[in-house]
């Protein structure tokens, strides 16, 4: 279960290796979360790139760090824009997606090779709302809302 203020990072994803491909290295990572409970409309999941992120501190929401995607409703609307970091402020990025709710599988694909975001609510597909995303090491994050007050658990996470 994943909870607590600012923003959590999700614990990268161990490569276990298959006879059937020789061991080679996979290089999509995906996650699949559940809101288990969402407070607020600042509760977002995506991901950052940690020699960025870390710096600028954990305690703050995603996309104040990194990129994310919204839970819950902005305003009373049921979709978002995707949103991130450029330069001081906070930007809407690409096109609007379904913002997730309480209860919802939440999936994510972070593709390594061509540095994109691809994100899914209840198995259906919401598109690529991250691309050229810069270089580093990129780990799948939630941000919880004010003052920790949402909470979600990982149901799995792969590579491949």
């Amino acid at each position: 279960r994943l909870k607590g203020e600012g923003t959590v990072l999700l614990d990268p994803c161990e490569l276990l290796p298959d006879a059937l491909d020789g061991g080679e290295s996979r290089s999509r990572h995906y996650v699949a979360l559940v809101a288990t409970a969402l407070c607020g409309k600042d509760c977002f999941a995506g991901a950052v790139v940690l020699e960025e992120a870390v710096p600028l501190g954990l305690d703050r929401y995603l996309p104040e760090i990194g990129i994310g995607v919204r839970g819950g409703s902005d305003k009373g609307s049921i979709r978002s824009l995707p949103q991130a970091r450029q330069g001081g402020r906070i930007v809407g990025c690409g096109h609007r997606v379904l913002n997730f709710q309480s209860g919802q599988v939440v999936g994510l694909v972070f593709d390594e090779m061509h540095r994109t975001l691809e994100y899914w609510v209840d198995r259906v597909y919401q598109g690529i709302v991250f691309s050229q995303l810069p270089p580093g090491e990129v780990r799948f994050a939630v941000s919880n809302g004010w003052e920790g007050s949402s909470a979600f658990a990982i149901l799995g996470q792969c590579r491949y």
